[in-house]
């Protein structure tokens, strides 16, 4: 007999809890998986988020959705699996307080006749940050080293790190203490390059990653004013590079030019540069 859809959701759920569970079992379980603790873990669902993002936006790897949404939710129900052996909470609370959560946050579907009315996008996004706000108050505060800032919000110090620098510009927006032109902002990381180009020259260590983080935000904020996701731009170049690493990998192939020929290696990628700009 074939199972509905309740019937299924229930067997999934119960399945999946009763496999991280297995896999954590002290005297049965996976090695590696008893071994890791929720700050281990972060890096991986990191790491399977943007597989994720990956699959998603690269038509080639449409298949690898369903997989890689699997990889993230694993990621999710082992911290849910933890969380429970301190008795915290448990993947089922995590499914309960996201319904709450969301229901919450969509009065215009969920909310009173008159909530129900409000479906255009001002009155979306208004309520949306109401409510934000409202649960945001109602959450234990985090003891802070300093008084209350703008830096406390969470936008600035999650996500990857060039989303967290657009975001910290955006904020500094909001109050006018910002660049007024892309060109003031291009001049600035002029001058952070050149800062970096003199460490460089004079070997300070002790002060490159100082040098280096203000080339990225500034670089960042140059983004941000030309009206580009830093994190994309970055992605952009990342998979640029590889496409035309690849066709220079081709070209070596088919003229049996070794890759451990950097002379030849830079020759091919000019010729394969001049090939795209050529179209």
């Amino acid at each position: 007999m074939e199972m509905n859809q309740e019937q299924r959701l229930i067997a999934a759920v119960q399945g999946f809890t009763s496999l991280t569970a297995a896999l954590r079992d002290p005297k049965s379980g996976c090695p590696w998986d008893l071994e890791q603790t929720p700050s281990s873990l972060a890096p991986f669902i990191i790491d399977e988020a943007y597989e994720l993002a990956h699959a998603i936006t690269t038509p080639e790897y449409e298949n690898h959705f369903l997989d890689e949404l699997a990889d993230v939710l694993f990621g999710i129900a082992m911290q849910a699996q933890i969380a429970s052996e301190h008795k915290s909470f448990d993947l089922i609370d995590v499914f309960t307080h996201a319904t709450k959560k969301f229901t919450r946050r969509h009065p215009h579907v969920f909310g009173s006749p008159e909530q129900r009315r409000k479906r255009d996008m001002d009155s979306l996004w208004a309520t949306w940050k109401k409510v934000k706000q409202e649960e945001q108050a109602r959450r234990i505060p985090i003891p802070q080293a300093f008084p209350t800032s703008m830096m406390d919000s969470k936008i600035c110090s999650t996500g990857p790190a060039l989303r967290q620098a657009d975001k910290i510009g955006q904020k500094m927006a909001s109050i006018k203490w910002d660049w007024d032109r892309p060109q003031e902002v291009l001049d600035h990381l002029k001058s952070e390059i050149q800062e970096l180009e003199e460490t460089l020259h004079h070997q300070q260590e002790a002060e490159m990653m100082d040098e280096l983080g203000d080339t990225f935000f500034t670089l960042a904020q140059l983004c941000r004013f030309v009206g580009q996701c830093p994190e994309q731009a970055a992605h952009h170049g990342n998979q640029k590079f590889i496409r035309r690493f690849r066709q220079v990998e081709q070209l070596a192939q088919e003229r049996n030019i070794p890759l451990t020929d950097p002379t030849a290696v830079e020759a091919l990628w000019q010729e394969c540069k001049a090939q795209e700009k050529r179209g």
